[in-house]
């Protein structure tokens, strides 16, 4: 078996990629570290990138941002895509170089127009969101779509939210519940909900609260506020579920006591009427200060 030395590049860093993942080896960063600057050296234009990386995270050797914008720089020198990203990031967050978000956006074109997602919607961003570049929502959509159409779970959510309304002329009910759920079947919690979301209203898919209720219940349990405040909606109007109030008080009280204005809200006018629970008057004025407090500085400072 040949040794690590008497490898091509390309051997030696597919070896890297071994121990920095653990397969069939046991895991082992220095080791990984050892073989990516090996292959590196070599002139392995990603092995380049992947010592930067391990630089940028302080994996199997010291951090040092520097060292990492170094290595970044010699990997996008020779065309590599994802050296030709990381170096824009690089760019664009003043890690190990000073602020330039002209040369950050002309990398991430080059990285995108080679097909590495990650780039493409990031270009996606910039177009929807004027960086360096006048904005543009047929190519912001055009990038964000090259780049969910590959798995990338940041460009789904975006064109999801997108096609949701948040961009006035470009409301899809059916593309934004297309693209919002993929998302959420990467583990996307706000795309989870907003899917959940459009199964209780019936926007873009048929209207399903028994589907609505299962998807917010997890996230209520793991302590999501707005979930919680669904599920006490939910609760309160015997919707997918038999009608309780006492689980409504539960749920409105744990949302409220996150901070969730409406839930704040319900629970105040559950204490003043004594819904599943004793009337209280001074508990009720309390939450509903609590709401008034959040509604009046939403008023002053909207999102």
């Amino acid at each position: 078996m040949p040794t690590p030395e008497d490898m091509t590049p390309e051997g030696i860093y597919e070896l890297a990629i071994r121990y920095y993942e653990g397969e069939g080896v046991e895991q082992s960063f220095d080791t990984a570290f050892k073989y990516y600057l090996m292959a590196a050296e070599r002139g392995h234009a990603t092995a380049m990138s992947n010592v930067g990386f391990m630089y940028d995270r302080g994996e199997g050797v010291e951090r040092s941002a520097e060292k990492a914008f170094e290595w970044y720089k010699r990997s996008a020198e020779l065309g590599c895509d994802v050296g030709e990203y990381n170096l824009a990031c690089c760019y664009s967050s003043a890690s190990g170089t000073p602020y330039d978000f002209k040369e950050s956006i002309r990398l991430l074109r080059l990285s995108a127009e080679k097909g590495y997602a990650p780039a493409q919607a990031g270009l996606g961003r910039a177009y929807q969101h004027s960086i360096e570049v006048d904005k543009d929502m047929d190519e912001a959509i055009r990038w964000y779509t090259l780049a969910a159409e590959q798995g990338n779970l940041s460009a789904q959510r975006s064109l999801g939210n997108i096609y949701y309304g948040t961009v006035y002329d470009r409301e899809d009910p059916e593309m934004a519940f297309k693209w919002l759920s993929m998302a959420a079947e990467q583990g996307d919690t706000d795309s989870y909900f907003s899917v959940a979301h459009m199964y209780s209203s019936g926007y873009g898919v048929e209207k399903s609260p028994e589907k609505a209720f299962g998807m917010f219940m997890p996230l209520a349990e793991k302590g999501n506020s707005s979930a919680q405040y669904r599920i006490a909606c939910m609760y309160r109007d015997g919707d997918a579920v038999e009608r309780s109030y006492s689980e409504a008080f539960r749920w409105f009280k744990s949302s409220a006591e996150q901070g969730h204005d409406r839930a704040q809200f319900e629970l105040s006018r559950m204490y003043r009427e004594g819904i599943a629970v004793e009337k209280d008057v001074r508990e009720a004025d309390r939450w509903f200060d609590l709401y008034d407090e959040q509604r009046r500085y939403n008023e002053l400072y909207p999102i």
